[in-house]
């Protein structure tokens, strides 16, 4: 399972999904009582993972609504935070991009704004380099050019010790891409 929880976390960092075919059912039994089996892709034979593919291959997708669009532009951010792979932000991010959070991080101006995207990089990267961080979405509402989410945070420092927060982050999208976000923490 560790195996694959580490294969997981990588074929999510890259926007992928991970399939598993050949699955008998005692071992399907073992990722549904883990909880696993809804985060994999799982078949019972090569043949049923081919098919499956050729139908989604075939389907004619709809246009993904604007509050779709930006609920993937937020879970993307999401991600590359969790995965530290900030250089992705920049796809997500505009340059000059504000955030604030309460109560404060920065107890002198309780917010930042950011210059550019290799800026907010930076921060996040002093901010989590001394953690594994681990971000669980509880729910995510998007209307219109904004997207309000529930996280909870756990991180993990190397000494050992764990700190998990549960917290509300709201952002503000324009052409796809974050401009403004604001995190209130419990």
């Amino acid at each position: 399972l560790r195996v694959l929880l580490a294969a997981l976390k990588a074929r999510r960092a890259a926007g992928r999904q991970l399939s598993c075919c050949g699955v008998q059912p005692a071992l399907r039994q073992v990722f549904d009582i883990s909880g696993l089996s809804t985060h994999l892709d799982l078949h019972d034979s090569q043949d049923a993972y081919f098919t499956r593919a050729v139908q989604v291959a075939k389907a004619v997708a709809e246009p993904a609504s604007l509050q779709q669009r930006n609920k993937e532009a937020v879970l993307q951010f999401l991600m590359a935070i969790q995965f530290q792979q900030f250089a992705e932000l920049s796809a997500v991010t505009f340059d000059g991009m504000t955030t604030t959070h309460t109560p404060s991080l920065d107890v002198q101006r309780g917010g930042h704004e950011f210059a550019s995207a290799t800026e907010y990089s930076d921060y996040l990267k002093q901010l989590n380099a001394s953690k594994d961080i681990e971000i669980v979405i509880q729910s995510m509402i998007a209307e219109g050019d904004m997207v309000a989410v529930h996280n909870i945070s756990t991180h993990t420092y190397a000494d050992g010790r764990s700190m998990t927060t549960p917290y509300m982050s709201f952002y503000r999208l324009q052409d796809g891409k974050i401009v403004e976000a604001s995190h209130v923490y419990d």
